[in-house]
């Protein structure tokens, strides 16, 4: 049964944390962010769609 919740893709996906290599992928499509997993249940997880920058992230920052 499909989850209409993500898109599943086959690949080769390493594992932020061990180097694992995962054979699928999830992208979540409500929040744009691709998820993988290796045998030894590390989550990896990186958000494809760039988020909106602010007026306050070009704001210089005062020294103190």
């Amino acid at each position: 049964m499909a989850d209409s919740r993500f898109s599943t893709y086959s690949g080769k996906f390493p594992c932020k944390e061990c180097g694992e290599e995962a054979t699928s992928l999830r992208l979540w499509i409500e929040t744009g962010d691709a998820t993988w997993m290796c045998s030894k249940k590390h989550l990896s997880k990186v958000n494809l769609i760039p988020q909106k920058k602010t007026k306050k992230d070009y704001e210089r920052k005062e020294r103190e």
